[in-house]
């Protein structure tokens, strides 16, 4: 986690809300229940008691969830600053030689892919750590066989995906394979289609490339 050498000011905050975005997901429920329970509106007291419960509620719930996405994109922005300062103080200008297109090139298309492919992911994959760890406490706390049976489960979830996407990659690539070939046998056959009817091999010809399309279908229906 060396990205987060490169946030000061927002680095506590981001923990924080994140945290507090994780046990607000455990509570939420039990707090909507409690506070909207209509068992209890006997007057329009109790209505109106009701009403801006409910209400608060939802301020609470939206305000945590602003101050979370705030708190984010500010240490987002925190960090992409000091890279690129970081970038140009070690790497530009103590390299000279470096192409001036090459430097633009670093620091914005490049900082850029770097945020959008990792920065928000790294951001993501800690808040959903957390979020995981305070599941996995409050259940284990409740119960402890339910909560290492959750624990479990959700380590082996993501098994499946991986297993279907290693199953996914191979029949892409038997596809492309099967493609590759279709193709090759009609740039030959459109290539030497006079040598092909001069010798009357063309049933032969018509036979061998209707295997090799149904093979090819074959793949690409299974991808």
């Amino acid at each position: 986690m060396r990205l987060f050498r490169y946030i000061h000011r927002w680095r506590l905050g981001f923990f924080v809300m994140a945290v507090l975005g994780a046990f607000w997901g455990l509570v939420s429920p039990i707090v909507i229940d409690k506070v909207l329970n209509t068992n209890q509106l006997t007057d329009m007291a109790s209505l109106l008691k009701l009403t801006l419960s409910g209400l608060g509620v939802y301020v609470l719930f939206n305000g945590l969830q602003y101050l979370s996405d705030v708190v984010t994109s500010e240490a987002t922005q925190e960090a992409l600053v000091n890279i690129r300062r970081q970038l140009v103080q070690r790497k530009l200008y103590a390299n000279e030689k470096a192409a001036k297109s090459d430097a633009i090139n670093l620091l914005s298309q490049d900082v850029e892919f770097f945020h959008d492919y990792y920065v928000e992911e790294v951001f993501k994959f800690v808040a959903m750590l957390l979020s995981f760890c305070a599941v996995s406490g409050y259940l284990i706390l409740q119960n402890v066989k339910l909560g290492l049976l959750f624990v479990i489960l959700s380590l082996l979830r993501p098994l499946p995906q991986l297993l279907l996407n290693s199953y996914t990659e191979k029949v892409g690539e038997a596809q492309g394979v099967a493609r590759n070939e279709v193709m090759a046998q009609l740039m030959d056959f459109v290539k030497g289609r006079g040598t092909i009817l001069h010798n009357q091999s063309n049933q032969a010809t018509f036979a061998d490339m209707k295997t090799q399309i149904m093979d090819y279908e074959s793949k690409r229906a299974k991808y």
